[in-house]
């Protein structure tokens, strides 16, 4: 019983915890390498960076993550502001998996300017979840009239007030057809046949 109940813990923990492969490289050329695993234990993340270095390089820097099954989720910034100071946030869908990513630094200028045009890529990285969150539904505001007070909802109408006037018309041509007496027929019958004319 014991040893069921630490099978169960055990499974439990694991089923918490994922593991993903963080790569980068600098475009226009260059391959993915890897950069680290991001391990995720009930919505904290840690980063360990792995023992490649990326040399600095110019253009864009590219980060993906991937998943277990393989996916590739990724992201660019502008290859100078690939340093230290570098936040990569993970959001996850309501299953608990990344969805997108998100990979920013804390020193960019107001005006989006590179100070250099090349950066070496720090081994540090801040790594954060971003969960979903809970989306309320509003009602539709009300309307108001040219004053700006709250037009008052039209009373609802009754039955008879819906539906009276059709009611009233099948009334009348039901009637119209109940009171005509039915059309003389025409013709045929043998009837009896009556005896001669008396003489």
């Amino acid at each position: 019983m014991l040893a069921a109940w630490l099978v169960s813990l055990a499974l439990l923990a694991q089923a918490s915890a994922e593991s993903y492969t963080l790569h980068h490289r600098f475009l226009p050329s260059g391959t993915f390498v890897p950069r680290g695993t991001v391990e995720v234990v009930d919505g904290a993340a840690t980063f360990t960076a792995s023992e490649d270095a990326l040399g600095p390089g110019e253009g864009w820097y590219q980060v993906g993550l991937e998943s277990v099954g393989g996916d590739m989720i990724t992201t660019s910034t502008r290859a100078c502001f690939a340093g230290e100071d570098a936040r990569l946030v993970i959001h996850v869908g309501q299953n608990g998996r990344p969805t997108s990513i998100a990979y920013t630094s804390a020193t960019v200028p107001n005006d989006g300017s590179c100070g250099t045009s090349s950066r070496a890529v720090g081994s540090d990285l801040q790594v954060a979840i971003a969960s979903p969150q809970k989306v309320y539904s509003l009602s539709a505001p009300p309307q108001v009239d040219e004053g700006g007070k709250v037009k008052e909802p039209e009373p609802e109408k009754t039955f008879l007030q819906k539906y009276g006037l059709m009611i009233a018309g099948l009334m009348f041509v039901l009637m119209l057809n109940a009171g005509a007496p039915d059309a003389p027929q025409e013709g045929g019958g043998g009837g009896g046949g009556g005896g001669g004319a008396a003489k």
